[in-house]
């Protein structure tokens, strides 16, 4: 409600979370409560700042800024909703720093910001800006100033369970034609408690999916009825071994090994479990030292 007023100018939200932890689907949610197309422009990899500004007809090649290009291929007005996706996966180059462009852009007190190609000015007041992000690290400081921070946690166990059948799995149905796809209570959990490694549920989608083309190989390319049953076995069948990857290196309850331990290594939003284990070398001049 209090975005729709429209009083105060354009509007930036950032969203950061991990992959698949449902930010496209909030800004999706942001523009449907408010009445307005949605728009995703996807910034991952750009290294020229002239992408946000426009390039001059002077030039070969030129063409508009990025949000008036877009806009104008989708045929749609500046009162859409624009997802920048991924402006953390943007980089410098000899060209410039896009981030630069980006922050002029984002200034509020700017109720315009110029077009090199069109050479005109482009209103901004009445836009909605959202950026999502997986590392925050990434975005400079003025940039993070100039917006409000949404922060999308990962799915718990039972988050994850909700999702894949209540949504995931009516989804699917659609896809291949199918009334409905039903998951026993056992092989949900084995689904999402043992495959499922990601912060989001897009393993848990990929998964569903290969289950329901392998039921349908398995009757030479059909469904046998418009209502799918999927059990533990078609689970296991599909996909193979668990993939809880180092979490059963060290079994439980039985004896450890004198210097062996379980680890966790860390690195942005991801995790991963393992056993380490320190051997004397003989050979070996230098001490090794653990940090």
């Amino acid at each position: 409600h209090e975005l729709s007023k429209g009083e105060n100018g354009m509007t930036v939200i950032g969203i950061y979370g991990g992959p698949g932890t449902g930010k496209t689907s909030s800004a999706e949610g942001i523009a449907k409560a408010m009445g307005r197309d949605f728009l995703k422009i996807s910034l991952g990899g750009i290294n020229d700042p002239r992408v946000f500004k426009g390039t001059s007809r002077v030039y070969v090649n030129a063409e508009p800024s990025i949000i008036v290009r877009e806009l104008a291929k989708e045929g749609k007005s500046l009162s859409t909703v624009i997802l920048f996706d991924e402006p953390d996966k943007m980089e410098q180059s000899h060209a410039g720093n896009p981030y630069d462009p980006l922050h002029e852009l984002l200034d509020p007190n700017q109720k315009y910001y110029y077009d090199e190609y069109l050479e005109c000015n482009i209103p901004k007041n009445d836009l909605v800006i959202l950026l999502a992000f997986n590392d925050i690290s990434k975005i400079p400081d003025t940039i993070l100033d100039r917006m409000k921070i949404i922060k999308c946690e990962s799915y718990s166990s039972y988050d994850k369970k909700q999702i894949v059948r209540n949504y995931i799995a009516n989804k699917i149905a659609k896809t291949y034609g199918l009334e409905s796809i039903l998951i026993s209570d056992e092989a949900l959990d084995l689904l999402v408690d043992e495959y499922s490694i990601s912060l989001g549920v897009r393993d848990c989608e990929k998964d569903l999916d290969r289950i329901v083309v392998r039921k349908a190989r398995e009757n030479g390319g059909n469904f046998t009825h418009d209502i799918l049953e999927i059990g533990v076995n078609d689970v296991r069948i599909a996909l193979g071994s668990n993939r809880l990857r180092g979490l059963n290196d060290i079994p439980k309850g039985e004896k450890i090994l004198p210097g062996q331990a379980q680890a966790l290594a860390v690195s942005g939003n991801y995790g991963s479990c393992f056993a380490i284990q320190t051997m004397i070398n003989e050979y070996q001049d230098e001490p090794v030292i653990v940090t």
